[in-house]
């Protein structure tokens, strides 16, 4: 276990190592397209849920926010929707 250990610090260490993993300009730009899409993506996926949720809220006769498994704030939806304690605490607006 010893000389797995001391085998695998070696290797991260290599200088030579080190170079061979360098990414080319390229390969760079790629890596940063994919970030900035990834994070495009998953904005664009919470605000989908944002938004159907003010689509249900709107919607419903009456609507409950949950907190813990427990109902914290129960009215009409379109009251809800303008009540800035739910607006500051779960949309922070």
């Amino acid at each position: 276990m010893q000389k797995l250990v001391t085998n695998c610090l070696l290797h991260h260490t290599d200088p030579m190592i080190k170079q061979a993993t360098k990414l080319t300009a390229a390969e760079e730009r790629q890596q940063m397209i994919r970030a900035v899409v990834a994070s495009a993506v998953g904005t664009t996926i919470e605000w989908y849920d944002f938004f159907l949720y003010g689509v249900a809220a709107a919607l419903a006769t009456t609507a409950h926010v949950l907190r813990n498994g427990e109902i914290a704030m129960s009215a009409p939806g379109n009251e809800l929707l303008d009540n800035p304690q739910l607006l500051k605490s779960y949309l922070g607006r």
